[in-house]
């Protein structure tokens, strides 16, 4: 923003009507460019001359809709500026489109955060461990306090992570049937990880596939391990009723770890879309090679 104020007054040099960047009173950087004309008053004394001692007093003018012909000719002089003035109009509409998309992301994960700050019923409680310190002067108050939210929640899932993690090396510890195993996995697809069941080394949900024959699609899952599945792999009754807990136990906690995953996924995918459109926004304002150049990677998907 503040560049293309600098890029209007070198376009309309002395001109009463340009382009400002305003910066609110405690902020560092503009929140919005517009377009203003200058005003100046020049102090009299009972309305003779212009007392030349005291300062002239200055204030923009914010000035609505497009430009005119109208407009150029009361206060600059020059119609034929009407298409570079639209132009600029263009840009710092891009300009400020692109500001309050990333604004309204960051508020909306803000309100979520904040309101998923306090456990629910069916979720352990805090870890007593500190929130560590932040020194930043670019977030507001607001975004710190999101912040402390988002590290309660992500204690919260580390738990439940560790968890998973450990159910599975319980099992394989000492496996009721030693040709099934159980692995809790981080891959491309699922970069929180997901549960995965093998039988010699394959994985259950191809042997299931293969079982099935396309007759019960809706019965071949990634994780689970019906006993439908460990009938057909000719596994033991004894083995089957040792390896029931385990399944119900981890049924259990993927439930819980699908609800975290839903709390989030809009988080996750929000900020790159937000990001992105606010990239093209910029590219229309003519500023392509910005910091947000980086529009980061696709939103990830976190099924299960």
């Amino acid at each position: 923003m503040l560049a293309l104020e600098d890029e209007a007054k070198v376009a309309f040099p002395r001109a009463a009507v340009t382009f400002h960047a305003r910066i609110r009173p405690g902020q560092l950087l503009p929140d919005s460019i517009h377009r203003v004309r200058l005003c100046r008053v020049a102090p009299t004394v009972e309305g003779r001359a212009p007392v030349l001692e005291k300062p002239i007093k200055c204030w923009y003018q914010y000035l609505k809709g497009r430009p005119s012909r109208k407009e150029l000719y009361l206060y600059v002089g020059d119609v034929s500026l009407l298409g570079l003035y639209n132009r600029f109009r263009d840009r710092a509409d891009s300009l400020n489109n692109a500001r309050e998309a990333l604004v309204r992301c960051r508020s909306s994960i803000e309100k979520r955060l904040k309101a998923r700050a306090d456990p629910r019923a069916w979720e352990a409680g805090d870890l007593s461990i500190p929130t560590p310190l932040l020194e930043s002067g670019d977030l507001p108050s607001t975004g710190l306090r999101a912040l402390g939210a988002a590290w309660r929640i992500a204690l919260r899932i580390a738990a439940v992570q560790y968890e998973l993690f450990a159910l599975a090396e319980r099992y394989n510890a000492d496996p009721p049937y030693k040709e099934l195993r159980l692995a809790f996995r981080e891959d491309s697809e699922h970069p929180l990880g997901r549960f995965i069941w093998t039988h010699n080394g394959d994985r259950l949900s191809v042997i299931a596939r293969r079982l099935a024959k396309g007759k019960h699609p809706g019965r071949v899952d990634e994780a689970s391990l019906p006993d439908w599945l460990m009938r057909r792999l000719f596994i033991p009754a004894s083995a089957r009723k040792a390896i029931r807990p385990h399944e119900l136990r981890r049924r259990r906690m993927a439930r819980i770890y699908g609800r975290y995953l839903a709390v989030l996924e809009p988080l996750l995918s929000a900020g790159p879309k937000s990001i992105k459109k606010a990239h093209e926004l910029l590219g229309r304002a003519g500023f392509p090679e910005s910091e947000l150049t980086e529009s980061g990677p696709d939103p990830i998907p976190l099924a299960m």
